[in-house]
């Protein structure tokens, strides 16, 4: 979708009052090992032992964690695929049913869809929209039969501009009447903080541009958390505004919201490189 100017600016004065320098931070940081607190370290073997019901699995993730360790168990890639299912790429439609953007989303329960407050400010801004789901390839390298569903913001809607993230109900079945929304199961939250510690990678799945959904695994460091928000490094586009970024393969951590790009001395914004994303919205 298209990034209105005035969120740009909001981005930047926001990063402005964070004080920092992503690529000093990114540099200090490195790829481990993470410097944790004893605290730091019970909490997050705390959520890993939640995670696995295995004390031995979760002292071995968190020695993984703290040495930047990035092997994991193969089932990673099923879990990433499993949790990918609730992600769906919205097309933005006026009265007229003209495509005027995209964006992406992804459903927090049953017939609930997440994504952001510049994406869906006002219940009018979903009534004529959709929500693909499976829109994407699959293993063979060929296009799945993605369904569509309208939304139901007359049932519920709720949005909140300050942290930038809004909430609407999806009809239950498809346009087309031969699939049930819960289907696509959804990807729980929970109010817990913090999910990451700075220095860990995100892996963040989306449709950027409205394309196919896409992954991107590498280059997702978190910087830091100041207050609501987390900052973190990444390569995304328009379209992207709504996907989730995960700890892992299944934990739901910061949430796709506004972008801070670089410029070039003319001041016309290049690609995206740095975001930042809510902090209380993660999965267990």
């Amino acid at each position: 979708m298209f990034i209105h100017k005035s969120l740009i600016q909001e981005s930047e004065q926001r990063f402005k009052d964070a004080k920092f320098s992503p690529a000093t931070l990114d540099k200090k940081l490195g790829d481990g090992p993470l410097e944790m607190t004893p605290q730091e370290k019970q909490r997050r073997y705390r959520q890993l032992l939640g995670a696995t019901d295995d004390a031995v699995a979760a002292q071995a993730g968190l020695e993984r964690i703290i040495q930047g360790n990035d092997l994991d168990s193969i089932n990673y890639l099923a879990k990433g695929m499993r949790a990918s299912r609730s992600i769906c790429r919205i097309q933005l439609k006026d009265s007229g049913s003209n495509l005027v953007g995209y964006a992406s989303g992804f459903l927090i329960g049953p017939g609930v869809l997440m994504t952001n407050h510049h994406v869906f400010g006002a219940p009018a801004d979903a009534v004529y929209s959709l929500a693909d789901f499976d829109y994407e390839l699959d293993i063979n390298g060929d296009e799945r039969q993605a369904m569509h569903f309208r939304f139901a913001p007359g049932q519920l809607f709720y949005t909140n501009d300050r942290i930038d993230y809004s909430i609407v109900a999806v009809a239950p079945v498809s346009v087309s009447g031969g699939r049930n929304l819960s289907d696509w199961g959804w990807l729980p939250l929970s109010g817990e903080p913090g999910k990451g510690d700075p220095g860990e990678y995100l892996t963040i799945t989306q449709h950027p541009g409205g394309q196919l959904k896409q992954i991107c695994v590498r280059e997702n460091k978190l910087l830091k958390y100041v207050g609501d928000f987390v900052w973190y490094m990444t390569d995304t586009t328009a379209g992207s505004s709504g996907s989730p970024a995960f700890i892992g393969s299944g934990r739901l951590s910061p949430f796709t919201t506004a972008v801070c790009p670089k410029k070039i001395p003319k001041g016309v914004p290049l690609p995206e490189t740095a975001r930042f994303g809510i902090r209380p919205w993660t999965s267990r």
